[in-house]
């Protein structure tokens, strides 16, 4: 389920030319993945828990509203950039792709932290479920206010500025980093504190 499923979304995500790249030992191509792997691993080991059949079904259900929640959401976080993240990784940016895999591990970390809980009925289930995913809303100043302004000291901005430019057209492997371990630094702790 795991391979399946992460290279489907990571295809779909980051085009089908992955494998490709992959094969032609394209770092970044296979950061990306690495990075779908680990956040569907850590959702799909907490939708599949239970000892009974019954739970299965639900599980399940679970498991495929987490994933296009995932997928959803890495597309919405990768509009904050000015480059073309699927184009980026093709072209072996590595400071693109740990960006990339960063926003993709913490909202991993988010949404599979989201489906935890017992199963009471639906509308309660989905609504608590809905309420946990508004943790990821807190990635958002991530990148703008703690990479951007804190620790690159480049002031704020909405969206672009000095942290795409690093990545993108400076291949800042630092800076890519950073923003990574801020993202899944910060995903942690919400999930800790909620």
């Amino acid at each position: 389920l795991l391979v399946v499923v992460g290279r489907l979304s990571a295809q779909f995500l980051l085009r089908a030319r992955i494998p490709a790249e992959i094969a032609r030992n394209n770092t970044a191509a296979g950061l990306a993945v690495a990075a779908h792997d680990i956040a569907t691993a850590v959702i799909i080991a907490r939708c599949l828990h239970g000892n009974s059949v019954d739970t299965l079904g639900i599980s399940l259900c679970f498991l495929a509203i987490s994933l296009v929640t995932l997928n959803l959401f890495v597309v919405l976080f990768r509009v904050m950039t000015t480059y073309a993240d699927s184009e980026e990784i093709l072209d072996n940016n590595v400071a693109a792709a740990l960006s990339y895999a960063g926003i993709t591990i913490a909202l991993g970390i988010i949404i599979g932290h989201a489906t935890e809980g017992d199963f009471v009925s639906w509308e309660k289930s989905l609504v608590a479920y809905a309420l946990a995913l508004a943790f990821a809303v807190a990635l958002y100043p991530v990148r703008q206010v703690i990479v951007g302004a804190i620790i690159l000291r480049a002031g704020l901005s909405f969206r672009g500025g000095r942290i795409d430019r690093e990545i993108a057209e400076g291949r800042n492997i630092g800076v890519g980093a950073v923003e990574a371990a801020a993202f899944i630094g910060v995903a942690l702790f919400v999930v800790s504190v909620a």
